[in-house]
């Protein structure tokens, strides 16, 4: 806005600019993550509706444990905590951010056996112990007799020929 003060027909004038200063920034975002997760952190802004500058720069205390890009997007690596920092300004906030490894202890199948006509398929599923493992979950699937029974990359099972009987 602008301020005018006029006095025996002489004027003068003073711009007048509203500012609304940041006085803190706290970081929002899941503090434990498994192996491999990653997740967005925010910055809130004390007050919302500062006019200052709201560029956030983000880091990590250890980039072994857990990295940050500069869109706040924090990919767990390994098991530890490390330190998640975003800087506006000359203000800072931290957040302590926890990895967790869920290694995989076993792996189950839908079925132990089963019967299915030539020609015909069935489809097998992987159960995992523990479910919520951090390891890779990627099954590669085999079969002993692939001239009788093949296996596709996603558990479906198809009878080719008929067993051997003996």
């Amino acid at each position: 806005a602008t301020i005018t003060a006029t006095a025996n027909g002489k004027s003068d004038s003073c711009t007048v600019e509203v500012t609304n200063p940041l006085k803190s920034i706290s970081i929002e975002g899941k503090e434990t993550l498994k192996k491999g997760q990653t997740t967005q952190m925010t910055v809130k802004y004390n007050p919302e509706d500062t006019t200052d500058d709201k560029t956030v720069t983000w880091s990590s205390s250890d980039k072994n444990v857990a990295d940050v890009n500069q869109n706040g997007i924090v990919k767990a690596i390994s098991d530890g905590t490390a330190i998640i920092t975003a800087t506006v300004g000359v203000l800072k906030a931290d957040l302590a951010i926890t990895v967790k490894e869920v290694p995989l202890q076993s792996i189950e199948l839908n079925k132990e056996e089963t019967t299915i006509h030539r020609g015909e398929s069935e489809k097998l599923t992987v159960s995992y112990n523990p479910e919520d493992t951090t390891d890779d979950k990627k099954v590669d699937w085999s079969s002993s007799d692939p001239e009788r029974v093949t296996v596709d990359g996603d558990g479906n099972v198809k009878a080719v020929a008929l067993s051997k009987t003996g």
